[in-house]
């Protein structure tokens, strides 16, 4: 998992449910510093959608906002299947309509770790499945 968050707070409420969930994980406190990292992945030859899992991105954040990862990622040849989990503070019809809008998989709100850890089980179920399925 890449959890993007420029919170410390919110990075370490995501990192305990990580944490309870026995996830490897790796933080960046931007989408800047998050966009740079998977491109430096596939540098390395990395598959990145098949060994990534999920992205977890807050939506307000410095150089990069999450709106404006997840419409880098979706427009990435290597990136565009992503998971993409906007987990923000934002509530209402119109950020979930821009979540929708540039692409991403899921709009959770921040401070309900309980739902958060639900989505990620499931899509770390998933993901282990797809990763079969194509191996």
């Amino acid at each position: 998992v890449l959890m993007v968050d420029d919170s410390g707070v919110a990075r370490d409420q995501v990192i305990r449910v990580l944490d309870r969930l026995g996830v490897e994980f790796t933080t960046a406190s931007d989408g800047q510093q998050a966009f740079d990292q998977l491109q430096a992945w596939l540098e390395e030859g990395r598959d990145v959608e098949n060994w990534l899992a999920l992205v977890i991105s807050d939506v307000e954040m410095p150089r990069m906002d999450g709106y404006s990862l997840t419409r880098a990622i979706r427009a990435h040849p290597r990136l565009s299947h992503l998971h993409v989990v906007l987990h923000t503070s934002l509530s209402g019809v119109f950020n979930q309509s821009m979540g929708q809008m540039v692409g991403a998989n899921d709009f959770l709100p921040k401070w309900e770790p309980d739902t958060l850890a639900m989505v990620v089980q499931e899509r770390l179920q998933r993901h282990a499945s797809e990763c079969r399925t194509v191996a």
